[in-house]
């Protein structure tokens, strides 16, 4: 990491804020080691479609997600699949189309990230299904500490409660697996 300053905008480029270094892990091991080797604060970034300089906190050790876009697990007959947080919604949903399923809640536009959809909680664009928290079965933490862990509504449930819609002050998401529902 370099300590000169980086910059992190957000998706309409008028917002720029000055970072003390911008880190891009591909794993949550690259993650929690990042958050090891770091002792001041962090900003999460995943599409960078929160306006008004909401991306990234001045001077902080930015987590640039982007990267973190793979599918680790998919299982068509239990209409499940695990993601990294950096995946976008369209992306999950092109791997998924061909087996006739579709992402069961997700926001109205496909090109945010799901870490970023989950940290805020958004609310979900199909009528009657309420918010994404409710499609969402695990998720992987990495803690400040550099801790990794997973939560469920069965296991370590105040973190699933408090990570989802936390805004990343709790930890940082890393994975989800998600519900799933046929494609009509």
């Amino acid at each position: 990491m370099t300590q000169s300053p980086n910059v992190v905008n957000d998706i309409t480029g008028l917002n720029p804020v000055p970072v003390w270094a911008i880190v891009t892990p591909r794993s949550t091991d690259e993650v929690a080691d990042a958050l090891r080797r770091s002792d001041g604060p962090v900003s999460i970034g995943g599409g960078r479609f929160s306006m008004g300089g909401q991306c990234a906190s001045p001077m902080s050790l930015h987590l640039d997600m982007r990267q973190m876009n793979k599918v680790l697990g998919f299982s068509p007959s239990d209409k499940t699949i695990r993601v990294q947080a950096g995946a976008r919604w369209r992306d999950v949903q092109r791997f998924i189309d061909p087996h006739g399923l579709s992402v069961k809640i997700m926001q109205t536009y496909a090109n945010f990230s799901v870490g970023g959809a989950l940290s805020v909680n958004c609310h979900g664009r199909y009528v009657g299904l309420g918010p994404v928290i409710l499609s969402v079965r695990s998720i992987r933490l990495v803690l400040a500490d550099a801790t990794v862990l997973d939560a469920s509504r069965e296991q370590n449930s105040e973190l699933f409660f408090a990570a989802i819609g936390g805004y990343g002050s709790v930890a940082v998401i890393t994975e989800a697996e998600l519900d799933l529902a046929d494609n009509h």
